[in-house]
C-alpha cells in the first residue's frame, strides 16, 4: 500500500484522534476517492479512515465482526459527526497484495488466496450482524 507522509491539520480531525495524531509520522494511504484513510505510525500502528456521514457505519460493523472471527483488524473506534464517518482500526501485521513482494510470487499469491477464500466459505456466519 502506497503512503505519503502527510502534516496533518488537527483541526481537519474529531477530537477523539488528535492524541494520536501528535507526536508521530502521518501517512495518506488513500486508495479511493470515496474515503481518505491514513496511516498513524504510533504503537503497532493505526488506520483511520474517513468518508461521508453514513457511509462507513455497515464496514465498522462488519470489520468488528471480522476481528471476532479472526479475520480482520480490531475497530477501535467509530465516530460519525458533522459531515463525516471516521473509523479506526488496528494495523494488520504484513503487507497487502499490492505490495511488490507480494506481487514477485505470483504462485504463493493465488495459493494464499484460494486458501483465505476457502476458509472464508467454510466460515459459520449465522451470528453474522448483517
Amino acid at each position: 500500500m502506497k503512503r505519503t507522509r502527510i502534516a496533518p491539520s488537527l483541526a481537519d480531525y474529531p477530537a477523539p484522534f488528535h492524541a494520536l495524531l501528535t507526536d508521530t509520522d502521518v501517512y495518506d494511504s488513500s486508495c479511493s476517492p470515496e474515503a481518505r484513510v491514513v496511516y498513524i505510525e504510533k504503537g503497532g500502528g493505526y488506520y483511520l479512515k474517513r468518508a461521508a456521514k453514513g457511509e462507513l457505519h455497515t464496514e465498522a460493523v462488519m470489520t468488528r465482526y471480522f476481528h471476532t472471527k479472526a479475520l480482520g483488524a480490531e475497530v477501535l473506534d467509530y465516530v460519525s459527526e458533522g459531515e463525516f464517518d471516521w473509523l479506526l482500526t488496528s494495523r494488520v501485521v504484513g503487507e497487502d497484495c499490492t505490495h511488490e513482494s507480494v506481487l514477485a510470487r505470483p504462485e504463493w499469491l493465488c495459493d494464499t488466496i484460494a486458501t483465505q477464500l476457502r476458509a472464508l466459505h467454510e466460515l459459520d456466519a449465522s451470528d453474522c450482524p448483517i
